[in-house]
């Protein structure tokens, strides 16, 4: 199974605009869990989300996360896959927020991706129904994030801030 590349970073980094012109590109991606839950349990009613109940929120998410990537490579030959954010991402969320991580993740953490994209954080920071964080949170965030793979013993590219084209073009040059 090859191993996906990951597109990660705070809130509001683009990466989301950055999958998608992958997609536009032909190439395999996954989009992002934790908003597919949030959107889910809102409309449900539901209290399993990140300010209400983050530990079954990140239980949710590293369980929906695990399955998708594991889906997406299974189907895939040698198309590279792209993530919308990964299971470090949670772990990150999980130790800002002062919850335990989900313990399988030091197992599954480690070389389990070929390469690390960090989108760096652009001049505005825009939140959503989903996206809820203030800014502080974004920065905070985003440095546990970078800390979260650097623990797991990625080397992280930081893609720079860059017209969204010209980020996707530097990723692509980086395989």
């Amino acid at each position: 199974m090859p191993k996906p590349f990951v597109i990660t970073g705070g809130p509001g980094v683009g990466k989301t605009t950055v999958i998608e012109l992958l997609r536009k590109r032909g190439y395999t991606v996954v989009d992002e869990t934790a908003r597919e839950i949030i959107e889910r349990e809102m409309a449900k009613g539901s209290d399993v989300l990140p300010w209400k109940n983050l530990k079954a929120f990140q239980d949710s998410v590293f369980a929906r996360q695990l399955e998708k990537e594991t889906r997406a490579g299974e189907s895939v030959g040698s198309i590279p896959i792209f993530l919308d954010r990964s299971i470090v991402d949670g772990y990150a969320y999980s130790v800002l927020g002062n919850v335990f991580p989900v313990s399988d993740i030091a197992r599954l953490a480690p070389g389990r991706y070929t390469k690390v994209f960090l989108l760096e954080r652009l001049p505005d920071y825009v939140t959503d129904t989903s996206r809820i964080e203030d800014l502080q949170f974004a920065k905070d965030i985003h440095a546990e994030i970078l800390k979260a793979y650097r623990e797991f013993g990625y080397e992280v590219v930081h893609v720079p801030v860059l017209p969204p084209e010209e980020r996707v073009d530097f990723i692509i040059r980086n395989l």
